[in-house]
């Protein structure tokens, strides 16, 4: 299945699968970040790893929507709101790729899983934000089987040592703006969204 262009309807880093698709892989997931099989995403993930240290931005995760209106359409506004992410600005995955200058024909082709899961997992593993904070934007309507941010993006942030504290940040049902819901890492809180397949120690702090 090929990625959908950055839109703000998206509601995961990945695209939902078919059900036949979500079955197979509910059979053979591991409980690890995969590797990326497209020499593209392997590009980037070694991008991001050798230049770590410019990756000075907050970033701002998203997952789940509200009356189809996806989480990425609000994460779009947080990263500008520069009372929230600081005075570097934020930045998603998306506009990691823009300064990678990774073609969008290129990320067309990428494959849920793994490329895209190891992907936002790498971007999560490897951003050093200058105030040490993340965000994330999330919708009560989500994948509990699999969505990124439980099983990739929030165990990586849970061990990046450069990332102090999350944020997390309910949209509300216009579909343009949030509720603070605080934060989840250094408070020990745990992530508000919650997967099947998240592994026992990156699950959520009671």
């Amino acid at each position: 299945m090929a990625m959908p262009v950055d839109n703000e309807d998206l509601d995961d880093c990945a695209p939902a699968r078919s059900v036949e698709a979500r079955a197979l892989l509910d059979s053979i997931i591991e409980r690890r970040t995969p590797k990326a099989a497209s020499a593209a995403a392997i590009t980037f993930i070694n991008h991001l790893r050798t230049n770590s240290a410019t990756l000075t931005r907050a970033p701002v995760f998203w997952t789940g929507k509200i009356n189809r209106k996806g989480a990425k359409a609000v994460a779009d506004l947080l990263k500008k709101d520069k009372s929230i992410v600081g005075s570097h600005g934020g930045f998603t995955v998306f506009d990691a790729l823009d300064d990678a200058k990774v073609p969008r024909s290129e990320t067309a082709n990428w494959k849920p899983d793994p490329d895209w899961r190891a992907v936002c997992g790498a971007f999560a593993e490897y951003a050093k934000p200058a105030d040490k904070k993340a965000h994330l934007v999330y919708g009560p309507e989500y994948d509990k089987v699999h969505n990124v941010w439980s099983d990739d993006e929030w165990p990586a942030l849970e061990k990046n040592t450069a990332v102090a504290q999350v944020y997390a940040y309910e949209m509300n049902e216009d579909g343009r703006t949030w509720t603070d819901k605080g934060e989840i890492k250094a408070s020990r809180k745990g992530s508000p969204v919650h997967s099947a397949n998240a592994s026992p120690h990156n699950s959520d702090v009671e």
